[in-house]
């Protein structure tokens, strides 16, 4: 998964409920470790404004 930035409005409902913590806030938003991520969907399934992508 990936966030699209432009979209990300840094609610961090996505970073409390990542279950592997593979997302963290940089400059008020949104970023996934690719490397932690498992591609659960979880992110994709809270964001009101769809930043994450696959």
């Amino acid at each position: 998964m990936k966030i699209e930035q432009e979209k990300c409005v840094g609610c961090g409902g996505c970073v409390n409920l990542c279950p592997v913590d593979a997302i963290s806030f940089i400059d008020d938003r949104a970023v996934i470790d690719e490397a932690a991520c498992t591609d659960c969907g979880t992110c994709a399934q809270v964001c009101g404004v769809a930043a994450p992508q696959q």
